[in-house]
């Protein structure tokens, strides 16, 4: 999915308060202008590439590592910009507001994800499992979520689909093939193949019943016209 001409988004992608380090992230077409703005390059960067310089935060200068990851190899599989700061809040947000202030707008909370998910770099239980790990107000609910941010249930249905398109080939040359000729597929082939899914199936559905579940987030599911 082509997400070209969508605005540019940026965030504090580390945890709030003083520290050694601080991550401020940008995604969308203008991040690799504004980052040869800040860092006064002569172009903006093309290339996946780690840049080291002095910031210019509209303040003054500070010392900054830029991590460039043109899309689509990147985590929105848009233009996106990691920039690594000494973990000073008045400096933190001093140079969000300069980025604002050259083009980017504040990401909502969770975009970058739905950005992610949008673009198919990332599957639906996955971004649940991101959400759930903001989220989690205890361990038991960080494990869960990070058991599907991991991608235990994606892989699992991933397989499934897997054997159900090799299972509905199978079906297919039976019914193309008589049963004298090399493309037949015997039913009781067709059977074990089944069977073996149907346990795959039970294993994934047991996972998924064992993970424990977000807490205070209800679950509704309509079914049917």
């Amino acid at each position: 999915m082509s997400l070209a001409g969508r605005d540019t988004i940026a965030a504090i992608a580390s945890p709030p308060g003083g520290a050694e380090r601080a991550v401020l992230r940008l995604s969308g077409d203008a991040s690799g202008g504004i980052v040869q703005r800040l860092l006064g390059l002569a172009e903006a960067p093309l290339e996946r590439t780690v840049l080291e310089g002095r910031l210019d935060d509209g303040v003054g200068t500070q010392p900054c590592l830029v991590f460039w990851m043109p899309g689509p190899r990147s985590y929105t599989r848009e233009d996106v910009a990691e920039l690594h700061l000494v973990g000073s809040p008045p400096l933190v947000a001093a140079t969000l507001a300069r980025v604002i202030e050259l083009g980017a707008r504040p990401a909502a909370p969770g975009e970058f994800t739905r950005r992610a998910f949008a673009s198919g770099r990332i599957d639906l239980t996955r971004a649940e499992g991101v959400l759930g790990l903001i989220e989690a107000a205890d361990r038991a609910a960080a494990r869960s979520a990070a058991a599907l941010l991991s991608g235990g249930l994606g892989t699992r249905v991933s397989g499934l689909r897997f054997g159900l398109d090799a299972l509905r080939a199978l079906c297919e040359a039976s019914l193309d093939f008589d049963t004298n000729e090399t493309g037949h597929v015997e039913v009781s082939a067709l059977l074990a193949r089944l069977a073996s899914i149907e346990v795959e199936l039970d294993e994934a559905l047991l996972w998924e019943q064992r993970r424990e579940p977000a807490r205070g987030r209800p679950r509704v599911v309509l079914a049917g016209r």
